[in-house]
């Protein structure tokens, strides 16, 4: 699962539970994430305990040993059980990675199903080549992406596989 698809939101799904949100507004700074570990900074963070969700608003940035992701808003909701059911980024989402770079106007993790969405002219590009269209939806089980509309751009000399955002 690590390093199974650019959007390694589904990190999140695996160490939220030692997540450290802080308040970048009094200057703070996030602590480095621990080996394995995520870090979630925010203006505000605010849990909402019998509705299961935890909502971060304003200057989210999301920093794992696997990626960094920014944006304006992130809603986490768990089950009853308090497993993770979705993570919802919303305003101006960017997502960086070692593999390639990936944003939108909103991405939606489903635990469940383990799918990605982003929507909202959504863009996934790695050096020159770039993936574009209306809805770009990432099934991290079967190592699959749709992309609808599709307008792919790439350099064909390159050595390896073209978006290749679930290399192990």
């Amino acid at each position: 699962m690590t390093r199974a698809t650019f959007l390694t939101l589904t990190v999140l799904s695996i160490t939220l539970a030692g997540v450290h949100a802080q308040d970048t507004r009094s200057g703070a700074r996030p602590a480095a994430p621990k080996a394995g570990g995520t870090v979630v900074t925010s203006d505000r963070s605010t849990v909402l305990y019998e509705r299961g969700v935890v909502l971060f608003e304003g200057n989210v940035v999301v920093t794992d040993p696997e990626m960094t992701l920014k944006a304006e808003q992130m809603t986490v909701a768990f089950t009853a059980e308090k497993q993770i059911k979705t993570i919802t980024a919303q305003g101006n989402v960017r997502l960086f990675r070692k593999e390639g770079t990936a944003s939108g106007k909103k991405a939606v993790f489903d635990a469940v199903a383990r799918t990605v969405v982003l929507t909202g002219e959504p863009k996934l590009q790695r050096g020159t080549d770039v993936l574009a269209g209306e809805t770009i939806t990432l099934f991290l089980n079967e190592k699959k992406m749709i992309c609808t509309p599709a307008r792919m751009v790439f350099n064909p000399e390159r050595q390896d596989p073209l978006f290749n955002w679930f290399k192990e």
